[in-house]
């Protein structure tokens, strides 16, 4: 018995894979694009690492840490897209 194969015309750009660990999360992504389409990148993300820094890291904690009221300086929590700490 012969088998069909059936193609599909890929009309998006990207595919993105995430990872959501319990421990920490992360997002890779293929540009159907680019010039090697099978290459998978990772995705680097901006995030608070230490009072007042703020970093692009390959992977995400997947827990939230609050902090009490007299364990940071005040402001240490900013964030350049937001005026507030959250």
């Amino acid at each position: 018995m012969e088998q069909k194969i059936e193609t599909v015309e890929i009309s998006q750009r990207f595919i993105i894979g995430l990872d959501l660990g319990t421990t920490n999360s992360a997002v890779t992504y293929i540009d159907l694009q680019s010039d090697n389409p099978r290459q998978i990148h990772r995705l680097d993300i901006p995030q608070l690492v230490s009072p007042g820094q703020v970093a692009h890291r390959p992977v995400l904690p997947s827990f939230l840490y609050l902090a009490g009221p007299h364990e940071l300086p005040e402001g240490s929590l900013s964030l350049p897209w937001r005026s507030e700490p959250a």
